[in-house]
């Protein structure tokens, strides 16, 4: 479990802009021709508790930023019918329905699939957490980052997902920015977890991390990551560094990070 901590004083690396910040507030809050944003994302701010469920509480901030929760509520293992006429109730007078980590973990059918990739261990990979979206009933696509570091026995198996159509690459930076940009311009019931390497923002001695992103600034060339990690903050990265920071490896799944489009299925 996570130990309190203020977040909020968090030293961030150099070149990133703590949300809570005045300056971050400017790039947030500018015009909006200029400012592409989930406002709902960004006020439902929540940071994860367990310490390996970045990508289940991603999935969740997600989730509450599009208002979908009510699919994720009515979905739970041990959902009775009174919870449910209560959802739906809340859902039919537009109350606020949100979920966590917790309930994310809890959907149909996960049980199984999270006790074998040892997620209290090992968290989970940008696939498997793809996986998961898929079981909350979301679409879900895979764009992985371009990577030269793929061992040669990983290559193979890289070449073949990719080759497979459902998942995509990402050949360069301009590629990222503007797929982003175009999602958050949009506002439909859509949103993006970025997989990327915490050591490579400048975070010393951290690793791989999920969280979503809120928001770009087109002046500045800045991606507002809603970081979920309980020590750091949510903060305005410049858009090439975080696209470095996907061009790593995952020691877990021997393949590159990259980012995940989760969207509702109407």
């Amino acid at each position: 479990m996570a130990t309190p901590f203020n977040a909020a004083n968090a030293v961030l690396p150099k070149d990133m802009v703590a949300l809570n910040s005045e300056r971050g507030q400017e790039l947030l809050n500018g015009s909006s021709e200029n400012v592409f944003k989930n406002n709902r994302m960004i006020k439902r701010f929540k940071a994860q508790v367990n310490r390996t469920f970045c990508g289940p509480a991603s999935l969740a901030l997600l989730t509450n930023g599009i208002n979908v929760a009510y699919r994720i509520k009515l979905s739970k293992l041990k959902c009775s019918i009174f919870e449910a006429k209560k959802i739906e109730r809340q859902f039919s007078k537009q109350e606020d329905i949100l979920v966590d980590e917790n309930d994310i973990v809890h959907i149909k059918g996960l049980k199984g699939f999270l006790k074998g990739v040892n997620i209290k261990i090992n968290g989970v990979t940008m696939l498997e957490l793809s996986h998961i979206a898929s079981m909350a009933g979301f679409g879900v696509t895979e764009y992985f980052a371009n990577c030269d570091s793929v061992s040669e026995e990983k290559k193979e198996e890289f070449k073949a997902i990719i080759d497979g159509g459902k998942s995509k690459l990402f050949q360069n930076v301009e590629e990222f920015r503007t797929f982003c940009k175009g999602v958050l311009e949009r506002g439909l019931p859509q949103g993006l977890i970025c997989n990327y390497n915490m050591a490579s923002l400048g975070y010393d001695d951290y690793g791989g991390h999920h969280s979503p992103i809120a928001a770009y600034n087109v002046n500045t060339d800045q991606m507002l990551v809603m970081d979920v990690w309980p020590d750091t903050q949510p903060a305005w990265v410049d858009t090439e560094l975080l696209y470095k920071a996907m061009c790593t490896i995952d020691s877990s799944s021997g393949l590159p990070r990259g980012l995940l489009f989760v969207y509702e299925l109407l």
